[in-house]
């Protein structure tokens, strides 16, 4: 009976997780929260799908199942560190050494489970043939949990950039670490690498919400414009801001105006009315107008125009 219910919930994990990547992709969002969502979706069917193996026959050695299922729990890890950087800025643009910390850990799995000598240090097998986690396992659940800490810190903590708006979108990428982990846990404790895992069927939960919180509210819209020379050298002051008010996107232009008007010099991913109320009642007017500012008068002709994704909005220019 306990089987029949796991496999229920990992289909309906895979049928749901589906759905949502199809709505997706068919918006063509392929953005970085877009990339990021999909990490999550795809991760959330692959780890299913072998869950939905082990409950119909436990595995025994000479499946390389197990660790391919490690494998794609450190994806998923990675791909929920990545929705919540995008969450917490929609500004963000991942350096060099942001690409390294998030690949890290699913490529050391991925090499692991790719090289069948290698199966030794996650899982291992006695005389009869019966599978029991070996030290790389505990290594690998410390290293997840420990990457999962700062993810759990920014959206407990209410002084992060995540707008109060979003406070629903918040609550889903928290259960999306609570429901998973502990079904993990028990998972680790009761069955061990030989049968199926809790924390793919637990996923159903939270990635559900994804889909009403995250494509609904159009965050894999979210797109900042790209950081190319023409863009960062516009003689005009440039702001991306999305539904909510926050900065998307912002030109050396726009950030000298701020600068200058409103003294704030960090204005990626905040609400712009917040932090530059002064430079967006200059905006909100319209037309031509002498704004005086701490370098001097300058006259500012201001325009504001839709982009073509749904989420953002351009505002300004100078």
């Amino acid at each position: 009976m306990v089987m029949l219910l796991l496999s229920i919930a990992n289909i309906a994990s895979i049928v749901v997780a589906v759905a949502i990547g199809v709505r997706v992709l068919r918006g063509n969002r392929f953005t970085l929260s877009g990339l990021a969502v999909a990490t999550v979706l795809v991760a959330t069917v692959v780890w299913s799908v072998i869950s939905l193996v082990g409950a119909q026959e436990l595995f025994t050695e000479g499946s390389d199942l197990p660790e391919r299922a490690l494998f794609w729990s450190a994806v998923l890890v990675a791909g929920v560190r990545s929705l919540v950087r995008v969450l917490e800025n929609p500004a963000w643009s991942p350096r060099p050494r942001d690409i390294i910390d998030l690949i890290a850990h699913p490529a050391a799995m991925g090499v692991i489970a790719a090289i069948p000598q290698l199966h030794y240090l996650l899982v291992t097998a006695d005389d009869g043939g019966n599978l029991s986690y070996a030290f790389g396992f505990w290594i690998h659940s410390a290293v997840g949990l420990a990457l999962s800490v700062r993810p759990l810190t920014v959206l407990l903590d209410p002084r992060s950039r995540i707008p109060r708006d979003s406070a629903r979108t918040r609550f889903v990428m928290i259960l999306s670490w609570a429901l998973p982990a502990v079904g993990y846990a028990i998972s680790a404790l009761v069955w061990g690498p030989t049968g199926p895992n809790l924390a793919p069927a637990f996923l159903i939960v939270p990635v559900a919400m994804m889909g009403s919180a995250v494509v609904r509210e159009g965050l894999v819209d979210r797109l900042p414009l790209a950081r190319g020379e023409v863009f960062e050298a516009l003689a005009g002051a440039v702001f991306v801001t999305d539904g909510l008010g926050r900065v998307i996107d912002v030109n050396a232009a726009a950030r000298a105006l701020a600068r200058d008007i409103d003294g704030v010099e960090d204005i990626a991913g905040r609400v712009l009315g917040e932090v530059c109320p002064d430079t967006v009642r200059i905006l909100d007017r319209g037309g031509e107008a002498d704004v005086p500012g701490t370098t001097g008068d300058r006259v500012v002709s201001r325009s504001r125009r839709p982009l073509s994704t749904a989420g953002a909005r351009r505002s300004g220019g100078a």
